[in-house]
């Protein structure tokens, strides 16, 4: 008779297996040698597993896609809060100031406030400088009134050749019974620095060349310059200063008798904290022939020093 494998036959021999070679079975690892390449697809890999790191560079590379347009501009944002004010700076240092002046008048001009300019009795006139000015007994009783007084009657401030002072803050020596001057005074500086600034105006008188200084008479009458400065320094002596900054200041005149103004700017720095200083106006006839042709009339002087 022919055996026949029965269903209990075949449970005994797979018992029989797994009792002998289960352990061995279970120890196996897998790697990437045992798997063949290209061999794995999408849906043998668990989703969402893989890590970038799980990826090798060229992998990564090739996921990065093109650069896309540039998106709309945004919304304008609100306005952001105000910001809190920031602390009060230091206190600044005061303002200071310090002024001196000074003033002359030669007296070489008459200042008689009864004076009236008048045509004369045959209506021949008078010019203002004629020493019969005003000598009309209808107008003015007592005349003659010349307007301008004789050598020695007035201070004689002449223009040389050479800058000379016209005023300064200390005053002007020589002073005479027709002039008018300030007191001798200095300016001087009470706080730690400043500038010093300087402001002059001449009133000078142009005679002709060789004129008489006594009769205001003869001479020629030329087209002569005078130029003028302002100087500064410690020195209680004018003749003893040095030119300020700023432009001297020229005038010109081609007439006899003429009145020419003359105005002055200039500044120092620099200035020493407790030094007394010293301001002049000098001038010098800038076409100086040997005779006097420019005389100072009358000069006013400002100075301030301020920081």
């Amino acid at each position: 008779m022919r055996p026949r494998i029965t269903y209990a036959n075949a449970m005994a021999t797979l018992a029989l297996f797994l009792t002998i070679g289960g352990t061995a079975a279970a120890a196996i690892v897998i790697t990437g040698a045992n798997i063949k390449n290209n061999s794995l697809l999408s849906r043998d890999v668990k989703r969402e597993s893989l890590e970038d790191r799980d990826l090798t560079r060229a992998a990564k590379a090739a996921l990065v896609g093109t650069q896309g347009d540039k998106g709309a501009t945004g919304s304008k944002g609100s306005k952001g809060i105000t910001g809190v004010n920031g602390s009060q700076g230091p206190r600044g240092s005061a303002a200071y100031m310090t002024s001196a002046y000074s003033f002359l008048s030669t007296g070489v001009m008459t200042q008689r406030g009864t004076q009236t300019p008048n045509n004369g009795e045959n209506n021949t006139g008078h010019d203002w400088d004629d020493p019969n000015y005003a000598n009309d007994s209808i107008n003015v009783v007592g005349g003659p009134y010349p307007n301008l007084r004789t050598l020695g009657n007035y201070l004689n401030v002449s223009l040389g050749n050479t800058m000379q002072p016209m005023t300064a803050l200390t005053g002007m020596p020589g002073a005479h019974a027709n002039a008018t001057k300030s007191p001798d005074t200095l300016l001087r500086l009470t706080f730690s620095d400043g500038y010093l600034n300087a402001q002059a105006s001449l009133t000078l008188l142009h005679r002709a060349d060789g004129e008489d200084l006594t009769s205001h008479s003869s001479g020629a009458v030329r087209n002569g310059r005078a130029v003028c400065a302002l100087f500064y320094g410690t020195s209680a002596d004018p003749n003893a200063l040095t030119q300020m900054a700023g432009i001297p200041a020229y005038v010109s005149s081609d007439m006899s008798h003429e009145l020419v103004q003359v105005s002055l700017n200039g500044n120092a720095a620099g200035m020493a904290a407790g030094t007394q200083y010293n301001v002049t106006v000098k001038c010098r006839d800038a076409d100086f022939t040997g005779n006097t042709q420019w005389q100072l009339v009358s000069g006013n002087l400002t100075t301030f020093i301020s920081r």
